[in-house]
């Protein structure tokens, strides 16, 4: 060690390196807002970890570090952060009800192992024990305690109930809405958990105290003990009640229950009656199928594919969040100094030797820096393929996938998980090569079938309702997000006219969309339509309502009239009073305080063309239409409000709620029939054009081949082989599904969207051998599917690999092809110049 430049030796000491840890799995990764919930690793050599860690970050926030991990050199349990969202913008605030999405990742002492993802549940919602005292008073020696969205993300070992200072109530039921637990026998100490005692009633009983993770909610008391007192009081006061009771009470009772009962049948007749009617309706709805995705086929037939393009394309697939993006503009000014360094610099990069050992450097002084290896990543693909340089970028690339096997081998990790993330710079930039050597296949065979499903997603969805404050949607293959509340909804056929009251376009709505709804489908329809050629933002414009009297209504989602019982009802096409045929018009958005009455010549279709292309972006976010946090839609509605409690015993009643959920997937089937022909389509571009695969793939395949024979020890050298392939067409696939709704220029849906995300999380649980249980895979769509998908897989690749090798100069020819579908799209001297800046520091005895 050196001590202000003083060496010291220490001869009795010595260092000794073991293997980094391995994880071999983990026992779940989805966790409640506000974490504590413990996730079990199994693996090796964990007890070398002086302060395990589990780290969880969105794509926009920082990291949310958690207290260390414990356990034993196989076992750590690690307690799960809070949500990292104190930056998340209002807008993606509100969002937060349904199910949020981070990275997840395990700081090993510097050493970051990539977990995956884990999705985040809201948090349980519990509810205080009724009467003014909240006092539970139990009969059987069970404590019932209430909630909303209790078993989200977690189990019964989750749970914790306190009793006072020193009591616990064992839990061994946990539903969506109800925690059950078995009482003491003898009643524990009275108060709350630091000893301080209720007031009235409640002084002399045990406080109850709910752990749930993170969250802390205490309901009220429990009173379930005999107490005691003057033995002659407990036998006279018995004695008092019970003759009046013999004589008097017992007839009323009798009266009373038997016109209870009667009752009782009645409504029980008439639930299952209902019942009945929704499982008949509910079945027909699945046989009904048909799409009519017309519209949105003849606008590509016109004006084609609205395919973002090669620079979007690059920023999707190789810069998401790592918050930048390619440069495509030649930087203004540069020092000469500056200038000699970039070229020294790129001279290193062009030789093969110098590049690898680039590479290997930065691997080991970039240790923890994910985001930023990453980036280095991504910045040297895109130098080398803008400038022409695909052919020595492949040769490096081999090279590079020969290290990271030969690592693997030398370590003694598990070979069949190589090149499942992007932890290094290396594995990264074999991502990259892949996005970029399939760019062409991809446009040539897969733009037209993703949009086309995502197209059909979109359709599918919007034929029922949507809560816009919940997400929640009648039609939807998310069993989390489904609307399981008996919805009355029909559709509605509206008229949009010109300045002159002739109508130009049909437009079929539903009774029960929002105005924000209605407009979103006009302006899609329009957008289909090639009225215009970018689609508009809905907050851009207003939608009036021309009635028959001449009489015009600019229609809110939000109004005088909107306020219901204490809640903000949000409007409807339905509470305006619009019936089939009515006539409609858009508006560019009039800002003012007062709404002046419309003249009809001021509602133009030209008026609506010359509006200027707006993103969410451009608009202030106090000028966008917000929900009140109160506000309800569907789920909650005035309905509900309003209608009278069912007269069933609670356990019917929860059965009842149980069978409505239930009674909600066929709407998962009906979604899951209707696009099914453009699921199959994709497919149909992934694994079933062997023939069509970019010879550079295909000579990577190869090398994997090749690699497997020569390092595969004592596994098979073909497993291992094909395990390589399938990774890379996961993960390539994986993110174009992500990212499907960015690589187009067209209308997005919230419900579309995480559609294709849950495409792409079931096309890489396809890759693996993970199996789930009954109950949890009831709810996965395509849960049934995977072993025909990982069938898929391996013949595609057996087919591959059973086609000639590449031969040298195809290969160049191709490589070449490549460049020149970039050439010209980025700038090679701005890309060099911010790899250069990060990588300055780091380039020991390299460039002169």
């Amino acid at each position: 060690m050196t001590f202000d430049g003083v060496e010291k030796t220490f001869e009795d000491f010595t260092f000794t390196y073991y293997p980094n840890p391995i994880i071999d799995g983990i026992d779940r990764t989805v966790s409640i807002m506000s974490g504590g919930l413990d996730i079990k690793l199994t693996g090796q050599r964990f007890d070398l970890i002086q302060e395990p860690r589990i780290i969880v970050s969105s794509l926009t926030t920082d990291a949310s570090n958690s207290e260390l991990c414990n356990g034993t050199e196989t076992l750590l349990i690690c307690p799960t952060p809070n949500f990292p969202d104190h930056v998340i913008s209002t807008r993606r605030r509100r969002a937060s009800n349904g199910v949020m999405t981070a990275n997840l990742t395990f700081d090993f002492d510097g050493y970051i192992v990539d977990g995956g993802f884990i999705d985040y549940y809201p948090d349980p919602v519990y509810e205080s024990f009724s009467g003014p005292n909240r006092i539970y008073a139990s009969s059987n020696g069970r404590l019932d305690i209430t909630g909303i969205g209790l078993d989200l993300a977690s189990m019964e070992d989750d749970v914790q109930v306190l009793l006072g200072p020193n009591g616990v109530c064992h839990v061994d039921v946990l539903e969506i809405d109800v925690v059950r637990c078995q009482l003491p026998e003898k009643q524990p100490l009275a108060g709350y958990e630091n000893g301080s005692l209720g007031q009235g009633p409640a002084k002399n009983l045990p406080a109850v105290t709910v752990l749930h993770g993170n969250v802390r909610f205490s309901p009220g008391f429990v009173s379930a003990w005999a107490t005691k007192g003057n033995p002659l009081i407990a036998i006279v006061i018995p004695v008092v009640i019970v003759v009046p009771i013999w004589i008097i009470i017992p007839m009323i009772i009798l009266v009373w229950w038997f016109r209870k009962k009667q009752l009782e049948v009645k409504r029980a007749k008439e639930e299952v009656k209902m019942i009945r009617m929704n499982i008949l309706k509910r079945v027909r709805e699945v046989s009904n199928t048909s799409l009519d995705l017309s519209e949105a086929d003849d606008r590509v037939q016109k004006q084609g594919v609205p395919f973002v393009g090669h620079v979007q394309y690059v920023t999707m697939m190789l810069f998401a969040g790592l918050g930048t993006h390619p440069e495509t503009t030649e930087p203004e000014y540069m020092e000469d100094f500056m200038e000699h360094s970039l070229v020294s610099f790129y001279r290193m990069l062009k030789e093969k030797a110098g590049m690898i050992e680039f590479i290997r450097q930065l691997e080991n002084k970039k240790t923890g820096l994910g985001r930023e290896r990453e980036l280095i990543a991504s910045l040297l693909a895109i130098t080398f393929v803008s400038e022409g340089k695909s052919i020595h970028f492949t040769s490096v690339l081999t090279s590079l996938v020969e290290d990271e096997i030969v690592t693997a081998s030398e370590s003694r990790r598990r070979m069949d998980t190589l090149f499942t993330n992007t932890e290094s710079i290396a594995v990264k930039l074999i991502s990259n090569w892949f996005a970029l050597f399939m760019f062409e296949y991809l446009k040539v065979y897969g733009v037209y079938p993703l949009y086309m499903l995502y197209q059909a997603v979109k359709a599918q969805a919007e034929k029922g309702p949507i809560d816009v404050v919940t997400g929640d949607a009648y039609y939807t293959l998310e069993f989390s997000k489904l609307l399981d509340q008996e919805i009355d909804f029909h559709s509605l056929g509206i008229d949009v006219v010109d300045e002159d009251g002739h109508v130009y376009l049909h437009m079929t709505v539903l009774d029960v969309d929002t105005v924000k709804q209605a407009k979103q489908k006009i302006l899609d329809s329009l957008w289909k339509k090639s009225y215009c050629l970018l689609p508009r933002d809905i907050d851009a414009v207003d939608l009036v309502w021309i009635q028959t009297s001449g009489r015009t209504t600019l229609l809110q989602d939000i109004d005088k009239s909107s306020e219901t019982q204490g809640k903000t009802m949000i409007n409807t096409m339905k509470s305006f009073g619009i019936r089939n045929g009515s006539l409609v018009a858009l508006i560019p958005k009039n800002h003012g305080d007062e709404y002046q009455t419309l003249d009809l010549k001021e509602v133009s279709s030209k008026t609506y063309e010359s509006l200027q292309h707006v993103t969410v972006e451009m608009i202030p976010e106090s000028q966008l239409s917000q929900p009140a946090s109160n506000a309800i839609h569907l789920k909650g509605g005035v309905e509900e409000l309003t209608r009278k409690k069912s007269n069933l015993p609670d356990h019917m009643n929860q059965m009842k709620a149980n069978l409505d959920r239930n009674l909600a997937i066929p709407h998962m089937l009906t979604m899951k029939a209707s696009i099914s022909p453009y699921v199959d389509g994709i497919f149909e571009v992934i694994f079933k054009k062997p023939a069509k695969i970019p010879l550079p793939v295909k000579y990577l395949f190869d090398t994997f081949d090749a690699l497997a024979i020569k390092y595969a020890g004592g596994g098979l050298p073909e497993d291992c082989a094909d395990k390589w392939k399938k990774n890379c067409l996961s993960n390539f696939w994986s993110s174009v599904l992500t990212n499907l709704p960015s690589m187009f220029e067209m209308p997005r849906s919230e419900t579309a969207d995480r559609f294709v995300i849950a495409l792409a999380g079931a096309l890489n649980d396809a890759a693996t051998t993970k199996t789930l249980r009954q109950a949890e895979s009831d709810h996965l769509p395509y849960y049934n599917e995977h072993p025909l998908q990982r069938k898929m897989m391996t013949d595609y690749c057996t087919q591959v690999t059973s086609q000639p090798k590449v031969r040298p100069g195809k290969l160049n020819k191709a490589c070449s092809s490549i460049s020149k579908e970039f050439k010209g799209q980025f700038s090679h001297l701005s890309n060099l110049l911010h790899l250069y800046n990060l990588t300055k520091n780091d380039m020991d005895g390299l460039v002169e």
